[in-house]
């Protein structure tokens, strides 16, 4: 008998990245660091959408990508490194990330 994952989770989980200046590997090290977190949490690996030289404060195509990918029910596992990707400034990337700016944040916000 094998377990399987609930249907929720047979989704593949989406990860955002974002890096300004650019990185010419593309953040190759996170990606990593994100499909290895996927699985050990049972997941499959995650689809990443990246903004790579893409100020926070400017037009993100990636993590527009995501969200519209979010409200499709593409994705209802989603993975980020830390709040950083969203902005540099803790209270703007808490307002992104819908995390209070002063709760230590883990797995599950």
């Amino acid at each position: 008998m094998t377990a399987t994952a609930p249907a929720e989770h047979r989704l593949p989980p989406a990860a955002y990245l974002r890096c300004y200046p650019r990185d010419p590997r593309g953040m190759q090290a996170h990606r990593a660091v994100l499909r290895r977190f996927a699985g050990r949490l049972g997941l499959p690996a995650p689809v990443i959408y990246l903004d790579n030289g893409v100020l926070s404060a400017g037009t993100r195509p990636g993590l527009q990508n995501l969200t519209t990918a979010l409200m499709e029910g593409l994705h209802t596992v989603l993975l980020v490194p830390g709040r950083w990707v969203f902005s540099v400034d803790d209270q703007q990337a808490a307002r992104s990330s819908g995390c209070s700016p002063t709760r230590d944040v883990g797995a599950s916000c």
